[in-house]
């Protein structure tokens, strides 16, 4: 999956997380079995992350990891930052009024940050 994302040949933007929060912790009183924690480990975040982030660098493809303050919470139509938001999945720009659906409102947010650090960071190497 990393090699074909990598294919692409475009800007890869992911969120800079702490993928530890997912990891299951190896003790005598975890339920997962053997086979159980074996399939999590092949399966996991943060391997997959070092996959893409791999694959990148060999293929020339820019990378760009961004901070993940606010993404969900920043309206990605005008910008304003719903801070009430708690859990829900859907909610409404007190600003403007657009309805997003949290997780597509933040994965705009995060490809709207990636090219402006991507662009910022080129101005920079010049």
């Amino acid at each position: 999956m990393a090699s074909d994302l990598v294919a692409h040949q475009q800007l890869i933007v992911l969120e800079e997380i702490n993928l530890t929060v997912f990891a299951e912790v190896k003790d005598k009183d975890n339920s997962l079995s053997d086979k159980a924690r074996a399939q999590r480990f092949l399966a996991s975040p943060s391997e997959f992350r070092d996959a893409i982030t791999n694959a990148a660098n060999r293929e020339g493809v820019p990378f760009v990891s961004v901070p993940p303050q606010y993404t969900s919470k920043t309206c990605h139509s005008c910008g304003v930052v719903n801070k009430d938001l708690e859990s829900e999945r859907q909610w409404s720009c007190p600003s403007c009024g657009v309805v997003h659906d949290r997780d597509e409102n933040a994965a705009k947010n995060i490809a709207e940050l990636g090219k402006s650090y991507f662009q910022r960071d080129k101005k920079g190497k010049k």
